[in-house]
């Protein structure tokens, strides 16, 4: 729930500053307003934000060690050490690769020849194509190639230069770049232990980080203040949620401090204060993946939980899947039990998803991708089953084109007087696989309804929850309710409503064409009223509330994808060697799992922020932000 924030000015004696400071921070609930923005933390803040992110990298960290006497400049200094001798390792191998092709010498005998014989040693290279187009001059002294490279080496009484190739110089023999490369090596792999015992003291660098942010967040707290009187009095603004005033109060009657609500300036910017348990802060969470609301908003964060997971399982649409993120989920609720409020948070949503994927999974009898017969027990209590046998009790009853196609293609369904029978017989068989084929397209036709359904729901939940501030949203609830009994006709669909026996398909027609006619004309009136010319433009939102409830036709399409994925690698595996056919199953269905997390999680969201968001969000807002102490399992 989002709760209001007062702006309120404090008033108080220098002497109580510091002692009604720290109790504010303990109690956590006042966020104070600064005139300037606020400077980035402290050198050690940043230091030690630095050397805990490098430590954590390690692959293998000690027990903390409280006794431990280390600095974090000790850990940047290692990590530093680390960074230059890898890059000078890379300039090492570089050299010993250039200089390799000419093998191991030494560069002092070199000078004591050139000294004791007049002459001088070079050493050249070149394109290794271009030598073997052009060759080479007599003066020079083939050695060998290397890559792509020829080289040579001459010796004269007097220097040479030679156009087409390149002079070499050396600062290091062979031998003493090898001895340079393992002298590096040997340094990083003792920097790399020393960067391991360091390990031990991430403990006291948290606390030590803790500490200073606190100490950070008091003193910029402070800041914010003005003094009067010589300094005799001081004053501060503050934003306080309402439903915290009493704290404050408590606080203020212990000192010399005063404080009253003063009035908020037009166009500031207020923060959002948002206070949810239970499955609602799960939902919290959602919502800030996004943006954070404005103070102006309704919490939506019950809405989006409870929507996301009704998307996910329709997305998912599968028990045995669901099963899997039931289990998964009560095993992270165990793990988590004393963990983090994140973590806690988290396994309860994996728990929530399970619940709602194997309901939603035994709703449609779809179970790993098998195809149950609609004589099977688990058939017999899915919502979809039932629903199926409904529309073929009302196809067999109307004798209409749908019932005639059906005997036409399965003559055996002729003699059929029942909707059970119908699907049971409905059947054809295709390379000795028996397909039940009326079950199947009954089905399908049903989930991509129910998607149509459900996204017309999902929406006009939307519209009304900012009723008032918009009357003409009553005119696209009725539009949107018109539109799902009419434009069947168009189609020539049977829906729910005709087979549940709720309206006949001319009483749908006619309802349903007059109440879309009333809601574009009662919204378009209502717009105009309340925002006068510029309601005019009311009527494109025609196409946008039509595109947005094709929007959850997503829903149907990826759960029909996961299916056919599903029944296809089943398939797949069954022709194969038992061994080969099991390791083929289970590869597919992880990959049909993990695109039905992702497509869970994106289009599960996507619904929420783009299409249900558009009509009952404002968004924008910056978290409310108070002066509170950080404890470590927080970090």
């Amino acid at each position: 729930m989002i709760k209001d924030l007062k702006k309120i000015l404090l008033i108080g004696t220098q002497d109580d500053k510091a002692t009604f400071f720290q109790k504010v921070q303990e109690a956590g609930c006042v966020e104070f307003i600064r005139e300037t923005k606020k400077e980035s933390h402290s050198e050690l803040a940043q230091t030690l934000i630095k050397a805990l992110k490098i430590l954590k990298k390690e692959p293998e960290c000690l027990p903390a060690n409280p006794t431990l006497d280390v600095e974090p400049q000790d850990v940047l200094n290692l990590k530093q050490t680390i960074e230059k001798s890898e890059e000078s390792v890379r300039l090492t191998k570089a050299e010993i690769a250039r200089i390799a092709p000419f093998g191991d010498f030494s560069l002092e005998e070199i000078a004591q020849l050139e000294e004791s014989s007049g002459y001088h040693f070079q050493f050249f290279c070149m394109k290794q194509a271009r030598y073997k187009d052009e060759g080479a001059d007599p003066k020079l002294i083939y050695v060998g190639s290397e890559y792509d490279m020829a080289y040579f080496v001459t010796f004269s009484q007097e220097k040479c230069s030679f156009p087409k190739l390149i002079e070499m110089h050396f600062e290091k023999s062979l031998f003493q770049l090898k001895e340079d490369l393992e002298t590096l090596k040997g340094k990083i792999a003792d920097s790399h232990t020393a960067l391991r015992d360091l390990t031990a003291a991430i403990d006291i660098f948290r606390d030590q980080l803790v500490d200073e942010l606190n100490c950070y967040n008091l003193g910029a707290a402070k800041e914010s203040t003005h003094s009067h009187f010589e300094g005799a009095l001081f004053s501060a603004e503050a934003y306080v949620p309402k439903n915290k005033l009493e704290t404050l109060e408590t606080l203020a009657e212990e000192m010399a401090i005063h404080f009253e609500e003063v009035k908020i300036n037009k166009g500031e910017k207020i923060p959002t204060y948002m206070e949810n348990q239970g499955l609602n802060a799960v939902g919290e969470d959602l919502v800030h993946i996004y943006d954070t609301p404005a103070p102006s908003d309704k919490d939506p964060s019950g809405w989006v939980f409870w929507a996301f997971i009704l998307f996910f399982a329709m997305i998912v649409s599968d028990g045995g899947y669901g099963f899997l993120y039931l289990t998964l989920g009560l095993v992270l609720k165990a793990k988590f039990k004393k963990g983090k409020a994140s973590l806690k948070r988290l396994s309860t949503l994996v728990l929530a998803i399970g619940i709602g994927c194997t309901i939603w999974g035994i709703s449609t009898s779809s179970y790993f991708g098998v195809s149950l017969k609609p004589t099977n027990p688990l058939s017999k209590i899915s919502m979809i089953h039932l629903l199926a046998e409904k529309k073929a009790d009302y196809h067999i009853a109307m004798k209409d084109d749908v019932y005639s196609q059906w005997v036409e293609t399965i003559p055996a369904l002729k003699d059929v007087d029942s909707g059970e029978m119908f699907l049971e017989k409905g059947v054809v068989i295709e390379d000795g696989r028996t397909s039940y084929i009326v079950m199947s397209k009954f089905s399908d036709n049903l989930l991509l309804e129910f998607s149509l359904v459900v996204g017309i729901l999902h929406i006009i939940l939307s519209l009304m929850r900012y009723l008032r501030r918009d009357i003409a949203n009553v005119g696209w609830i009725t539009f949107m309710i018109g539109g799902y009994l009419f434009f069947p006709s168009i189609l020539d669909a049977t829906t729910m409503v005709h087979f549940l026996g709720f309206l006949t398909k001319p009483q749908s027609r006619e309802i349903g064409i007059q109440m879309i006619q009333f809601g574009v004309g009662f919204a378009v009136i209502a717009a105009l009223i309340q925002h006068r010319l510029s309601g005019l433009g009311e009527i494109t939102k025609v196409v946008q509330v039509f595109s947005d409830v094709l929007s959850y036709l997503r829903l149907y399409a990826l759960g029909l994808a996961g299916m056919i994925m599903a029944d296809t690698f089943n398939m797949m595996g069954l022709k194969m060697s038992f061994f080969f056919g099991l390791l083929v199953i289970i590869v597919g269905h992880t990959i049909n799992i993990s695109l039905g997390v992702m497509g869970g999680v994106i289009h599960g969201l996507r619904l929420n922020f783009l299409e249900w968001y558009h009509y009952s969000f404002d968004g924008g807002g910056k978290i409310f932000n108070p002066l509170k102490i950080i404890k470590r399992r927080t970090l």
